[in-house]
């Protein structure tokens, strides 16, 4: 990924590996039902409730609190 960035080249990808996301990407767009329901940087994106519950199927205990 350094030699992309250094070259100033973009890449896209679609991963469902929340491992390789977190790793490699600097900025995803989740997708869900064909809309984009998230998008940014992982670690915000991931943490998202929304996310978390319609496509990595986590309920977060103090949803709606």
């Amino acid at each position: 990924m350094r030699v992309l960035r250094e070259a100033g080249v973009s890449a896209v990808f679609v991963e469902h590996d929340m491992e390789v996301v977190t790793r490699f990407a600097d900025r995803v767009a989740v997708w869900s039902q064909g809309q984009i329901l998230a998008e940014g940087p992982p670690e915000a994106v991931l943490a998202n409730p929304d996310v978390r519950r319609e496509v990595i199927g986590i309920e977060d205990a103090h949803a709606g609190t």
